[in-house]
């Protein structure tokens, strides 16, 4: 009987969401290792270091044509890191409830 009970109870998940405010306060662009650069986004730059990863390459050109603004860490060869900060207007990843903030700017990683 025990079985059959826990079947029927629904599946219960916590979900934490973590929303940052920015304070006005940039911070110093960090030091890199050696043959790393820090370097503004753009399509070009994309298409050089991405090269092997067509679908991230055209999802990053498709939010810089949105509007949205990025940073690349890469090698001149590879890309390393990415980040990307959206600015309202474009839609939300769907895990985080608009009800949050009026007019949201995504940063993602």
């Amino acid at each position: 009987m025990k079985k059959s009970i826990i079947r029927f109870i629904p599946k219960l998940r916590k979900r934490n969401n973590v929303i940052y405010r920015f304070t006005g306060k940039i911070p110093k662009t960090p030091d890199l290792p050696p043959g790393l650069y820090w370097e503004p986004a753009s399509e070009a730059l994309l298409d050089l270091v991405m090269s092997d990863d067509h679908s991230r390459c055209e999802a990053l050109k498709g939010l810089l044509a949105q509007g949205a603004q990025g940073i690349i860490i890469h090698d001149g060869e590879r890309w390393a890191a990415h980040g990307f900060i959206s600015p309202p207007g474009i839609s939300l990843p769907h895990h985080i409830p608009k009800r949050i903030v009026s007019e949201p700017w995504w940063l993602f990683y």
